[in-house]
């Protein structure tokens, strides 16, 4: 029963992660759409689709996770998702686009990014790694989000992002985050107590 449930929300979480992914590429597509641009009324739907789906996936995994894994990480990507995304609604639709507006957007995409990714970040590494790496890994994971996205947006001002530049950045910052694991993985002691194999 246990293993049923526990696939199951294996599913759930996958599935409403990419759902997720899938709104953030329209959103992406929208945005760099230099033909035709969305009406209103669509362009709301997603950025507001962004905006719940974002801060309700850091609320749920603390809410369903075990008590031993509610460490202040995992809360503060609570916090962290929530302010960012509710920054990005009011940016959105209540602030004329000055230039401090501008920066304060940014830091919002920023924040938001990282707050929705920190548990993504910990499933993947749960579902993966040998081991769960402490919440500084975490963090640098999900700050690499951040950053990607917040390099989309920087590059779209100035009219510059394409999907040859979408895929070159996420391949740069996923070489980077190899790099570091390697690296992390290399200082860690030598574990012999495997047992030696018979010849």
């Amino acid at each position: 029963m246990k293993s049923a449930a526990s696939t199951t929300t294996n599913a759930l979480i996958i599935v409403v992660y990419a759902f997720y992914g899938g709104v953030w590429l329209a959103f992406f597509s929208f945005v760099n759409s230099s033909v035709t641009t969305p009406p209103d009324f669509i362009q709301a739907v997603v950025a507001w689709t962004l905006a719940i789906v974002g801060t309700t996936i850091p609320v749920a995994n603390y809410l369903s996770a075990a008590p031993e894994y509610r460490s202040g990480l995992t809360l503060s990507a609570c916090v962290i998702a929530a302010l960012g995304w509710g920054t990005f609604v009011f940016l959105t639709f209540l602030s004329v686009p000055t230039t401090p507006m501008r920066w304060l957007f940014f830091a919002a995409w920023f924040t938001a990014l990282t707050g929705t990714a920190i548990p993504f970040a910990h499933y993947l590494n749960k579902r993966f790694a040998r081991a769960v790496p402490p919440g500084s890994a975490l963090l640098r994971q999900s700050i690499w989000v951040g950053l990607f996205g917040g390099a989309c947006a920087w590059l779209q001002l100035g009219r510059a992002l394409n999907w040859v530049s979408f895929f070159l950045i996420a391949a740069a910052l996923a070489a980077i985050e190899g790099f570091l694991i390697l690296r992390d993985r290399s200082k860690r002691p030598f574990d012999d107590s495997s047992p030696t194999p018979k010849r």
